[in-house]
């Protein structure tokens, strides 16, 4: 008979461990989706400003520039919630914080390397950074020479870290 009772007691630990292992995967693997969610999102933004420029130059980049930050606020927003939940994981608050962290630093090279091409003498600038690279978009009367790709290419070097390779430049009339 007590071997009975310990072999029921046994068993009845084995099933609530097996329901707390459960319960922590799903918790762990939902924190995870979220950040997946908010990662397919930052490609979204880069497909988005590709089929805006089609639309009329002046507004392709008041245009993009709106669609970005939007795009970015909503990720942002995203990120800071699974960073502030309770029920997420350590490791999925470091690493929502850290991509938080980078989509900011993304914000702030983008802005400096508008600014600087700008100051090149380019009427309009709109610059995207994604996983892939820098796509950066110009806006000039004149035809873009080799000479000015460089100048932009170096700027975006300098501002980004992305090497040359990895630096798309396009414009728009």
């Amino acid at each position: 008979m007590p071997n009975f009772r310990k072999q029921t007691v046994i068993i009845a630990v084995l099933i609530g461990l097996i329901g707390c292992a459960s319960f922590f995967a799903k918790k762990f693997n939902d924190s995870f989706k979220d950040t997946d969610m908010v990662l397919k999102q930052g490609t979204e933004v880069t497909e988005t400003l590709n089929k805006k420029v089609a639309s009329s130059s002046k507004s392709f980049y008041s245009e993009g520039r709106m669609a970005r930050e939007n795009q970015r606020t909503t990720m942002k927003q995203e990120l800071e919630s699974i960073v502030n939940n309770k029920n997420a994981t350590k490791e999925s608050k470091e690493k929502a914080s850290q991509k938080l962290m980078g989509l900011i630093e993304k914000g702030e090279k983008e802005s400096k390397i508008e600014t600087m091409v700008k100051e090149k003498g380019f009427e309009e600038a709109l610059c995207i950074i994604d996983d892939n690279g820098v796509e950066i978009s110009v806006k000039s009367s004149e035809k873009l020479t080799s000479e000015k790709v460089n100048q932009i290419k170096d700027i975006a070097v300098r501002s980004s870290g992305v090497a040359p390779s990895g630096i798309i430049i396009k414009q728009n009339q």
